[in-house]
């Protein structure tokens, strides 16, 4: 499980995130939302500790900075393309491996994984935004990760490609992992989520199963409730600019 507590985040006057705390529990996908300048990524960077901030985050009880095995604790896709443009996409993976302790076949296993066997000796800098979404759920995959926080990871594929991502992130919860997913895609998180977390301008607006949160805000799917809570968030706020 991921705990937050107070997550906070602040560039000079500006608060990016404040004061988050929620729970991602294990065997279900996670849908984490909110609007663009919500304070997403931040908190998945907060998450990670890939920036500075306020509060602490915990993988089934351990910070990120103590865990003794981080690639086989925590898998993440917080942005594609990030690679040696020279190197082939099995070049990649395998440095990787090797950085990571991660024996060199579980290399092949996960480019056959995510669907790039054909292409694992092409350089990822022709890749489409598909495939590079494609590489990129390989990385976090390769020490084959209890934990799994992908940011954004239908951008780019295919119809296909989508259905294809969902089915392969339910089996992965389904095998007891726990899964976290930011996305804006609200019509297909309906059937892929069994929790959600969302933000609002910052703040947690609203977490928990996704069916009871659809419910306690009186709609009858998603986008409804998720349209209902955020452009309640933005009234209050635009009104306390005001006062």
């Amino acid at each position: 499980m991921i705990s937050c507590r107070h997550l906070t985040k602040r560039y000079g006057a500006a608060t990016a995130v404040e004061d988050l705390s929620f729970d991602v529990r294990s065997g279900v996908v996670t849908a984490f939302l909110g609007p663009n300048g919500a304070g997403k990524s931040t908190t998945l960077r907060l998450m990670l500790e890939l920036d500075h901030g306020e509060g602490v985050t915990t993988f089934d009880g351990t910070r990120f900075r103590d865990l003794p095995d981080p690639i086989r604790t925590v898998g993440a896709v917080l942005e594609t393309r990030a690679w040696h443009p020279g190197r082939s996409a099995h070049d990649h993976l395998r440095m990787l491996a090797v950085g990571g302790g991660v024996p060199q076949p579980r290399v092949d296993e996960v480019l056959a994984l995510v669907g790039l066997a054909d292409v694992a000796h092409r350089r990822p800098k022709g890749f489409s935004l598909g495939m590079a979404q494609r590489l990129s759920l390989a990385v976090a995959l390769l020490g084959d990760p209890k934990v799994i926080v992908l940011d954004e990871p239908e951008n780019g594929l295919d119809p296909q490609g989508i259905h294809w991502l969902r089915t392969f992130l339910r089996d992965l919860a389904a095998q007891g992992r726990t899964v976290l997913v930011s996305s804006h895609q609200l019509a297909g998180i309906e059937t892929l989520a069994d929790d959600v977390v969302v933000l609002g301008r910052g703040r947690v607006l609203a977490q928990g199963p996704l069916t009871a949160f659809v419910a306690g805000v009186g709609a009858d799917r998603l986008e409804d409730a998720y349209l209902q809570v955020t452009a309640e968030s933005m009234e209050y706020a635009g009104g306390a600019d005001h006062a």
